[in-house]
């Protein structure tokens, strides 16, 4: 075969290809050790090319390997401690520390525990991380536990016996060159791609141990696209425990964790959810699109719990704003550059009545934070923008203090409509990710830079969107733990 081209590919490219692969080859019935291994391909592939892209540099150790070798370590840690006696439960409750933040003098888990938090029933909260040190005493759960103290169980094929199993599958060496040819993806990386299914397996087979031993009648998960999260559903399906993706992000077109599955089986894949919750409309219609089309996978409109939370706890009380013009800029972990264009520092260090308050990822990396703090120094805007941790300033707190938001393609964008806070986006696939927020008037996409300051003005002085109703996200958390119907059919 001919040397690839060196071209650039995005995740429409690469989705694509997967498409095209799907319609000609048998890949949605691949399976390994009882593992679907398609949609791990696909997510974890398109996942990779998209961030890659996004950071526009190469990096000594991929993306996916770097994802790997973090799950190992986070399933090595501490296995010398004892493994925790678990009772029976009612929910299980799956994330990892970075879904923490600081409230009320302790770290919270800020999408579970709204729910629970004056509830009866019995929960159990299962956490990994790389420092055991979340306070589970002061939770809202029944009881928790660490990923990394439970059981381990021998795996049933070594790393060769798996690429093996691989190479046996139908077509699997016509895919090999498929990838390679069209997506630059070589033979080394597809096999650590394999790898990251053999872990996913391992991984699944303990946590299955402990489901056996609390027996939850539903699982709530948060990120279930990573290594983990994959590892938590396949191992709930084996014992058909439902599971509950709860939305953390944008689930948009081109989100290879919740769109473009238009060649999913009608049985499902059996490491995907079987519900997956919904904060907004789009994101909901975007999974209906392929989910109505299985037996095995749904998707429902749930409301953002902690939203919820902070409209019921600011209802009826008046804000101390800094300034009638506070822009509230989420950040994203993708390119100092792509975050800060030399046209948007050029506008705030020009028009100063706008005061910027500049919000941190929760997984901006502490080396990037410095990058960009020493690149707005040089420019000298540092003194005219204040920093946000997303850690310990609650995100809706923030919203509800300011006029209106900026962001590239953040979820942000749909927690500020949620608050009836206009959002400026600033990059072209915020303009796919939030169209129908553009459509409905609560965004607006700054098609044309030198618009910037018109565009910001009509936002702050002509807001068009009204808030909306709370308290959504209890009613639907209630009819799935009591399998009320009639409240999920939305």
């Amino acid at each position: 075969m001919s040397k690839p081209q060196n071209k650039e590919i995005d995740r429409f490219k690469a989705l694509e290809v997967f498409s095209n692969i799907a319609k000609k080859y048998p890949v949605n019935k691949w399976q390994i050790d009882g593992v679907d291994i398609w949609p791990i391909f696909k997510i974890l592939i398109v996942f990779e090319i998209s961030s890659a892209r996004f950071w526009n540099k190469k990096v000594s150790t991929s993306l996916l390997q770097r994802v790997v070798n973090k799950v190992s370590n986070i399933l090595q840690k501490n296995k010398t401690k004892p493994i925790p006696s678990l009772k029976q439960t009612d929910i299980l409750f799956f994330a990892a520390r970075s879904h923490d933040v600081q409230y009320d003098n302790r770290l919270y888990n800020r999408f579970f525990e709204p729910l629970i938090e004056n509830h009866p029933i019995h929960s159990t909260y299962l956490q990994y991380c790389n420092t055991e040190n979340s306070e589970f005493d002061k939770r809202h759960f029944s009881q928790s536990a660490y990923l990394s103290s439970l059981k381990d169980i021998t795996a049933n094929y070594s790393v060769n016996e798996w690429w093996q199993l691989f190479l046996d599958l139908p077509n699997a060496t016509d895919v090999i060159a498929w990838f390679e040819k069209e997506l630059n993806y070589n033979e080394s990386k597809i096999r650590k791609t394999i790898n990251t299914c053999r872990t996913i397996a391992n991984t699944a087979a303990n946590i299955k141990h402990v489901l056996q031993q609390i027996k939850p009648k539903i699982v709530f998960v948060l990120n279930y696209y990573g290594p983990l999260g994959l590892a938590m559903v396949h191992a709930a399906k084996q014992l058909n425990i439902p599971s509950v993706d709860l939305q953390h992000g944008p689930q948009v077109m081109g989100n290879s964790g919740y769109a473009n599955w238009e060649e999913i089986p009608v049985e499902g894949y059996n490491v995907l959810p079987d519900i997956f919750w919904n904060w907004d409309t789009l994101s909901q219609k975007n999974i209906d699109l392929w989910a109505k089309q299985t037996t095995a996978h749904r998707s429902l409109l749930g409301g953002n719990p902690w939203s919820d939370f902070w409209k019921k706890k600011l209802a009826g009380k008046e804000l101390e704003t800094e300034t009638e013009n506070r822009i509230l800029y989420s950040l994203q972990p993708i390119s100092t550059p792509r975050l800060f264009p030399e046209y948007l520092i050029d506008f705030i260090r020009a028009e100063t009545q706008y005061s910027w308050t500049v919000r941190y990822h929760p997984r901006q990396s502490e080396s990037q934070i410095q990058e960009i703090e020493k690149l707005l120094k040089q420019q000298g805007v540092f003194s005219l923008i204040n920093f946000e941790d997303a850690v310990k300033t609650p995100l809706p707190l923030s919203i509800a203090k300011s006029k209106i938001g900026v962001t590239n393609y953040s979820g942000v964008a749909i927690e500020l409509a949620d608050f009836g806070k206009p959002s400026l986006i600033i990059h072209h696939l915020g303009e796919i990710a939030f169209s129908d927020l553009i459509e409905q008037g609560k965004a607006i996409y700054l098609n044309d830079k030198t618009e910037l300051k018109s565009t910001i003005d009509r936002l702050i002085h002509h807001p068009t969107i009204t808030n909306t109703s709370e308290g959504l996200s209890q009613k639907v958390f209630q009819a799935l733990i009591t399998q009320e119907k009639s409240l999920l059919d939305n």
